[in-house]
Order: structure tokens, then sequence, then C-alpha cells
């Protein structure tokens, strides 16, 4: 009613607009901020405000433009410094989105926010050591800072020091046990670890927040894999595939599982999935090439290897190759390729050796 009366009462366009927003009405809360600005587009808090909502909607460039109107107006808003450098990162402009995250810290240093949203960035450049620096920074403000704790985790996974990551996750937990990505991340400490059980635990926890968290499926399948359980690791992969038919990795497990298992054909099923939702699979085709061999199909096999060949050069691969190649009776190729094998790091393999003798 207060808008009808006064449409020139520009605290009521914005504060409605904080409103639509918070009731993730972006849009609508967008025109509200456009009404106070073209009343007063000196307005920063409406810039910064139309920003964040523009964030939300991920409409990142037009974001950006509206952050820097409000630093025209006063460079000492660091929010608006915030607001861009996040906008930045979700570009995955990391070097420039720092430089933002700095510009707010630089004006207010208790800004723990900026500290753990820097520290991101860091992570995403491979810059572990300083990303760890920053959560700490982020922790020192407020002990209870959850993507603090978890970012410095997540460094810390990076740079193979688990035990201290789960030290991190740990935290994370005991200020919200229901974070299911922390549980998660925990789980895939542990699996480093070789503790596998402990693991599989956590991907339950994870499990019984959120049922529909497909990489959790994903993982603990690999757990269980890791554990010669692939009866159990397939029902897992079974999940991760309902929940996304075209999350090629779980095929590809799914297939390796049921290769352990002698189920042949069912795995080549598998692999072929695999490699129509991904054709750049190399490891699905490398696998139902193994397995085709296997079954005699040496012609099959050996499209399989050039194919993942094409892809990615390595030994083994040519070593396949070489291996279908002598069961063709292709000896003057398969000779070729056992050398490449040999040149390229097998050449203390006994079995090349001998071949490579007897040829």
């Amino acid at each position: 009613m207060a808008i009808s009366i006064n449409s020139k009462y520009i605290n009521i366009w914005y504060y409605k607009g904080n409103a639509l927003a918070h009731l993730e009405q972006y849009q609508e809360a967008i025109k509200c901020y456009d009404e106070a600005i073209s009343i007063d587009n000196k307005y920063g808090s409406a810039w910064i405000k139309k920003g964040n909502a523009l964030t939300h909607l991920k409409q990142y460039q037009k974001a950006i433009q509206c952050y820097n109107e409000a630093i025209l107006i006063k460079p000492k808003y660091n929010d608006a410094w915030y607001g861009k450098g996040l906008a930045l990162a979700h570009l995955q402009y990391y070097q420039e989105s720092i430089k933002c995250f700095d510009e707010a810290i630089s004006i207010d240093n208790k800004y723990g926010s900026a500290w753990i949203k820097k520290g991101n960035a860091l992570t995403h450049l491979k810059q572990y050591q300083e990303a760890i620096q920053c959560q700490n920074e982020a922790i020192s403000i407020n002990p209870k800072y959850i993507d603090a704790w978890y970012g410095k985790g997540l460094a810390l996974t990076h740079l193979k020091q688990y035990q201290e990551s789960i030290k991190c996750y740990d935290e994370v937990i005991y200020i919200n046990p229901r974070h299911e990505i922390v549980w998660c991340g925990k789980g895939l400490s542990l699996v480093k670890l070789n503790l596998y059980e402990e693991a599989i635990k956590s991907y339950d926890m994870a499990i019984s927040i959120n049922s529909k968290y497909i990489n959790i499926w994903y993982y603990k399948g690999n757990a269980l894999s890791c554990l010669k359980q692939y009866q159990e690791a397939i029902k897992c992969y079974n999940e991760a595939i309902y929940i996304n038919p075209r999350h090629d990795s779980a095929w590809y497990k799914k297939g390796f599982a049921l290769a352990k298992l002698n189920q042949y054909q069912e795995a080549i099923q598998s692999y072929d999935e695999a490699i129509f939702i991904n054709p750049k699979s190399d490891c699905s085709l490398e696998n139902k090439g193994i397995i085709l061999h296997k079954l005699n199909k040496y012609m099959d096999a050996l499209f399989n290897f050039e194919q993942a060949l094409k892809i990615r050069n390595s030994a083994h691969l040519f070593k396949l190759k070489a291996d279908s190649l002598f069961e063709l009776r292709r000896i003057s190729e398969a000779k070729y390729f056992y050398l490449a094998a040999e040149e390229l790091g097998l050449g203390q393999n006994a079995y090349i050796k001998s071949l490579l003798f007897s040829l």
C-alpha cells in the first residue's frame, strides 16, 4: 500500500526487493531494485542487491556491472567487492576474483566470507597452502564457519594430508551433522587411507541425509569394489545410474565390477553405455577390449585398443594391442608394438622380453 501512495518512497522499493530476494523471487526483486535505482541512481545498496539477485540467476556479467556501479559510487563498499569477486569466481576468473576479495578484506579484515571465498579461489588455482592460510583466517574470526572448515579440509585433501583433512570434516560434522557433502569428503579421505569400511559408514551417513546425492552412491560403490564386494558395489552404481542415466563413470565402474564377477556380456553392455555417453572414455574402451580378448574376439579387441590409443598413449595399451595382433598372427606388427611398449616403460617386463626373444 505504501508504494501505491508514494511511488517515490525509495526505501520501500528497496525493502520489497529484499523480501522478494529472501523468497528467491529474484526476477521480481530486480524489478524493485530497478525502481529504487530509477529514483536515485546513486543508491549503492540497491546496485549491490541487484547484483546479488543476478548472481543467483547465474547472470554473472550483468551482476559484475551492478557491483561496478556500486564501487563507482563508493570505492569502500566491501560488499560490492565481495559480490564482484563471487561473480568472477563463478566465471572461473579466479585471479581476478582474488583481487576483489583482497579489496573487501582491506576494507574489513574481519570479513570472514571474503577470506573463505579467497581460499576457495586459491584452491581452484591449486595454491593449497595459501588457501589453508585464508581458511584459518576465517576460522580465527569465527570458529563455527562451516565453509572455512570444509574449504580447509578440501585443500588438505589435495595436499594428500588425509588425516588432517578428516579432522576438518569432523569439525563441520560437529557443528552440523546433516552436511552430506562433508560426510562425502570424509569418506573420500578415508578411502585414500585404505579405510574402506569407515568410508562406507561416512557414505551411509550422507545417504541417510540425502539419498538423491548421486556422487555418494558412486563413491560407496568404489569403496565396496576396493573390498571386492562387487555385487554390493553394482547395487550402488545402479542407484547412481537411476538418478542420472548419463553418469558414464558409474556405467564404467559397473562394467568393471561385472567383469570381476566374470559376467562378461553384462560388463560389455555397461562399457558400451559408458562409451555411448562419453566416446572419450578410454578406460571403458580398454577394459572392453580386455574382455573381448579373453573371449577370443581378437579383431574386436584390437579395434577397442586402437580407439583407446587415439585418446591416450600408454605402454600398457601398446602391449594389449600387441597381444591381439600376436593372436591374429600379425607377428611383425605385434613385434613393433611390443617394442613400443618396452620403450614407453615396460622394458623390465619379463613377458614382453620373452615374447620379443621368440619373435
